[in-house]
Formats: structure tokens, C-alpha cells, sequence
């Protein structure tokens, strides 16, 4: 009787092995994933590489992001090399009716220069002004 009674036990831990082996084989593996990572103490972004099965876990721990996309928690934009981008202009770039812009970094540096852009109207002269004072300084277009 006690022999049975370790050949069932016996069976039964072959059994949950054999169940927990597949099971863990049948999770596939992803490959590994290139991520902007933040580093703090530098305050520089960097390159690496994680594995493609923790990717999400370290994103939501981390202000990290993909290449080309914007990061998890602080909303930083990064190119395809990890460097911040700058937002984008709006129409800052062009005259239009009313006063100020897309950007308020853009509307606030041409509106230092020039009062009229930011209290009566965006003009073509306000468009050129943002044209030398914001693009890639505080925007991209």
C-alpha cells in the first residue's frame, strides 16, 4: 500500500514537471528589443538592449521609449538615435489671423521680439521672425 501510494505521488509530480515544462515551452520567446533608455544621473538618453519579454515592465518603471516615438512617462519625443526632438512648430512657421501660435516656447521668443504677434496678429513678419529664432531652438517644422 505504500508503494502505490508513492508511485501515485511519484506520477503526480512527473506530471505537474511535464505540465509545467510545456508550459514554458510554449511561451515563445521574443527577440530582443532596442529601447531609448533615460539616463538620470547623466541626464543623457542611450541606446540598449533589452529582452523582448520584459520590454513593457521596463518601460513602465522607466521614462524610456522606443527609437522614433515618445517616452513612457515624461512625454519626451526621441529620433531614431535616442536624441530628443524638438516639438514640432505649428503653424508658427506661417502668417495667419489672430495673435500668437502652435508653440508657446515660439510664441513667447518671437513675442519678446515683437509684441504685435502675440497681441493682434501673426503676420507674415511674425512667421519670418519664428523662422530664425525657433527652428531648432525651441521647435522643428
Amino acid at each position: 500500500m505504500l508503494n502505490m501510494k508513492r508511485m501515485v505521488l511519484m506520477l503526480l509530480a512527473l506530471t505537474v514537471i511535464m505540465v509545467m515544462g510545456v508550459n514554458t515551452a510554449m511561451a515563445e520567446p521574443r527577440d530582443n528589443v532596442y529601447i531609448c533608455h533615460h539616463d538620470k544621473d547623466l541626464g543623457t538618453w542611450e541606446l540598449i538592449n533589452v529582452n523582448g519579454n520584459s520590454t513593457e515592465k521596463h518601460m513602465a518603471n522607466h521614462d524610456d521609449g522606443m527609437p522614433n516615438a515618445t517616452t513612457s512617462m515624461s512625454g519626451t519625443t526621441l529620433d531614431g538615435n535616442c536624441e530628443e526632438r524638438l516639438p514640432f512648430c505649428g503653424n508658427c512657421l506661417v502668417g495667419h489671423a489672430g495673435p500668437g501660435c502652435d508653440n508657446a516656447a515660439c510664441e513667447a521668443t518671437v513675442g519678446s521680439l515683437d509684441p504685435f504677434c502675440v497681441d493682434v496678429e501673426w503676420d507674415s513678419i511674425c512667421a519670418e521672425g519664428a523662422m530664425y529664432e525657433c527652428v531648432g531652438v525651441v521647435c522643428d517644422p
